[in-house]
């Protein structure tokens, strides 16, 4: 991805963590959570993340990212 003259690198955290099982994913980038669970699909697919903890200035980004979870049977609990 090219920002401004800067080119940023896009990776799969699929390509990161391969083989490891992951107790807690932390989410904070105030929009694009969804692209980065999706860029985790396999790890999900596999039942190697335990916990997901997605975190965004603006609740309805996070609509998405739920669904995403759900789908998956995981157990979604809105805060605040």
């Amino acid at each position: 991805v090219d920002k401004g003259g800067v080119s940023i690198p896009w990776k799969r955290i699929d390509s990161l963590l391969k083989d490891e099982d992951v107790d807690v994913l932390k989410i904070h980038t105030n929009g694009g959570e969804r692209q980065i669970l999706d860029g985790a699909s396999e790890l999900f697919e596999k039942n190697q993340v335990q916990v997901v903890i997605l975190h965004s200035a603006e609740a309805h980004q996070l609509w998405p990212s739920a669904e995403f979870l759900l789908q998956r049977d995981y157990h979604v609990r809105v805060d605040g």
